[in-house]
């Protein structure tokens, strides 16, 4: 294989997961690291992060997901989420108080609330929600939501919302023990999977942790990209939308897709 190198910035976090694990891959692919000092310490983490050497040709970081389609296999995961707790072990991590209330045995939904100003008809709706909440009830499930909430929601809706500003997490190695801390929701806390629009930030949790993830999105927006990723990761799971200029909630035919991969399947690994 060539050497490369490709270029990581701070705000690119979804980004992070997708590149860290390039270089788990492919040991010719370098990563240079811009006032994103969290990402590389999570390289540190799970793989090793060298310096990039000299004469290494640039590419794009939508390269990885070739990475990714040709390489993937489990034992990767594995061994990631080996490092992962093994830092943990040593540096006696603990659940923080905040979010302690979670650690329960009934069963439970991760819905993750993508809100951003970057291709922002790919953001989730209150309808959306509203839908997914109402599969939940069906099936006995607890809707927990992560990320900001949104105005419009239910006053009762429970979540561990911006987990990640916690002081704990954000003072060392922040993205594995985000990580960390969502695993242990699904080992401890009855969490049965996550769901969410299409979002990198979302995908940790399948390519580190071997967990069911499911992102919502149009096949213009998955082509040809996250289509050869949750290809290759088995627990990186496509569910098709359907809109034009905006999302607005889901069809039938999705939400039964989201019924039989979060019910009708055996969970995780």
């Amino acid at each position: 294989m060539p050497k490369e190198y490709a270029k990581l910035g701070n705000g690119e976090f979804g980004e992070c997961y997708h590149a860290v694990l390039a270089r788990l891959l492919n040991k010719e692919f370098f990563l240079e690291f811009i006032d994103f000092n969290d990402a590389k310490v999570f390289c540190e983490t799970v793989a090793d992060c060298p310096e990039v050497p000299n004469s290494v040709k640039k590419v794009h970081l939508g390269v990885t997901a070739n990475w990714i389609w040709q390489h993937f296999h489990e034992g990767i995961q594995q061994d990631a989420l080996k490092k992962i707790n093994l830092k943990a072990k040593k540096e006696e991590w603990l659940f923080p108080n905040e979010f302690s209330q979670h650690l329960s045995s009934d069963k439970k939904l991760l819905i993750w609330l993508r809100t951003k100003t970057y291709k922002s008809h790919r953001n989730i709706s209150l309808k959306a929600i509203d839908q997914i909440e109402s599969l939940c009830k069906e099936r006995n499930t607890m809707p927990l939501f992560v990320g900001p909430k949104i105005a419009g929601m239910k006053d009762s809706s429970i979540g561990i919302w911006d987990f990640y500003k916690n002081d704990w997490i954000k003072k060392s190695d922040s993205i594995a023990k985000q990580l960390w801390i969502l695993n242990q929701l699904y080992i401890s806390g009855g969490v049965l999977g996550s769901i969410g629009m299409m979002s990198g930030a979302m995908d940790g949790l399948a390519f580190y942790c071997g967990r069911k993830v499911l992102f919502i999105a149009r096949k213009e927006d998955v082509t040809p990209r996250m289509l050869r990723v949750s290809s290759s990761v088995p627990q990186l799971n496509w569910i098709e939308c359907y809109y034009n200029q905006s999302f607005e909630g889901l069809g039938e035919s999705s939400l039964g897709e989201i019924d039989r991969k979060i019910w009708g399947e055996q969970v995780g690994i």
